[in-house]
C-alpha cells in the first residue's frame, strides 16, 4: 500500500445507511478562505451532502453542482499548504463527527485547466497527488484517521508543479454498505491559480493520467471491498485509480496527512496569495507534511 500523504482532507459521515458529507471550506497555509469560496459547489442544493453512486456520472469529476464554476479562484504559491474541510451538512448545523462503521479510502487528484473558472471538469487530464487506503499495521482506514482528526486534512502542493490554473479534487470512497448499495463517493473541487511554480509545461506520463469519470471501473476490486466491521475481509486492500504521480527529483519531508491544524509547531513556511475575491477570515495552525521538492 502506498502512503504518500502530501494532502489533507476531512470526512464527516452519519450513522444512517446512506452517509452524508460535503467539502465546505478551503484553507491556504492555515488561513480559511471562507465557506464555499473557490469551491465548485452550491450549498443551496438540497442534495449537496448526498453521495454519488453512479461512477459514470459527470458528477464524479467535481461532485454535485461541481460542473458549475465557482465565482472565485484562489491564488497560491507552489509549495503552499492546502487544507480541506468536509462537514456533515453544509451549514454545519449538525454535529460533524462520523460513525466508525462508515469506512473507506481517500485520494486527491489535480487537473491543470486553461481556465479553471469556466472549463467543464469532466474528461481527461486528471492525475493523482495522494492516496490512502487501509493501514494493516494499525487496522485503520483513511476515513477513520480523518474522523479522528476532526474532519480536517492538509496537503502541500508540490513546489515543482508548473505555474497555472488547476482544480484540486479530494475524493472519499465509503465502502461500509456494499450489501445494500454501491460504493458511495464524496467529492469536491477547489479552483486555484498556482504561481511561482515550474516554468516547464506539465508532463504527466500517459499511464498516470486519467479521465474522470472513468478513473474507477465497476469491476475494480477497490469498490467491492466491504469495509463494514462485521464483513469478512481478505487483505490487502487494493486502491482504485492510477498510481500517485511523483514529481521528479524531489526529497522526502515528514509525513503528516492527518496532522492537526491547531499544532503551532507544524507550520508550512510558503506564503499564499489570496485573490481579491477571497479575503482570509480565520487562521489556524498547520500540519507537517511529507512532500517532494526539487
Amino acid at each position: 500500500m502506498k502512503f504518500l500523504p502530501i494532502l489533507g482532507l476531512v470526512a464527516s459521515l452519519t450513522s444512517t445507511t446512506q452517509a452524508h458529507g460535503v467539502f465546505s471550506t478551503l484553507f491556504i497555509n492555515n488561513i480559511s478562505q471562507g465557506d464555499g469560496k473557490c469551491l465548485r459547489t452550491s450549498f443551496a442544493a438540497d442534495n449537496i451532502s448526498s453521495p454519488i453512486t453512479d461512477i459514470d456520472s459527470p458528477e464524479m469529476a467535481c461532485g454535485i453542482a461541481g460542473q458549475t464554476p465557482a465565482p472565485d479562484t484562489c491564488a497560491i504559491k507552489a509549495g503552499a499548504k492546502l487544507s480541506f474541510e468536509f462537514r456533515l451538512w453544509a451549514s454545519g448545523s449538525l454535529p460533524e463527527t462520523g460513525n466508525n462503521s462508515h469506512l473507506g479510502p481517500m485520494a486527491i487528484y489535480a487537473k491543470q485547466m486553461g481556465d479553471a473558472s469556466s472549463v467543464d471538469p469532466a474528461g481527461s487530464g486528471w492525475f493523482k497527488l495522494w492516496e490512502y487506503g487501509y493501514d494493516e499495521m494499525s487496522g485503520t482506514w483513511a476515513t477513520e484517521k480523518l474522523m479522528a482528526n476532526d474532519g480536517i486534512v492538509s496537503v502541500q502542493i508540490p513546489s515543482a508543479i508548473p505555474t497555472g490554473k488547476y482544480l484540486i479534487r479530494p475524493e472519499i470512497i465509503d465502502l461500509h454498505n456494499l450489501e445494500a448499495s454501491p460504493a458511495q463517493f464524496y467529492i469536491g473541487c477547489a479552483q486555484v491559480s498556482i504561481i511561482e511554480g515550474s516554468s516547464k509545461p506539465l508532463r504527466v506520463p500517459t499511464d498516470d493520467m486519467v479521465s474522470i469519470p472513468g478513473h474507477i471501473k465497476a469491476s475494480d476490486p477497490g469498490v467491492h471491498f466491504n469495509s463494514h466491521p462485521s464483513a469478512i475481509k481478505t487483505f490487502p486492500y487494493i486502491l482504485s485509480g492510477p498510481r500517485v504521480y511523483e514529481f521528479h527529483g524531489a526529497k522526502e519531508i515528514t509525513e503528516v496527512a492527518f496532522g492537526p491544524l491547531n499544532d503551532p509547531s507544524r507550520i508550512v513556511s510558503a506564503p499564499a496569495l489570496a485573490s481579491s475575491m477571497t479575503r482570509p477570515i480565520a487562521i489556524r495552525g498547520a500540519g507537517r507534511v511529507r512532500h517532494r521538492e526539487l
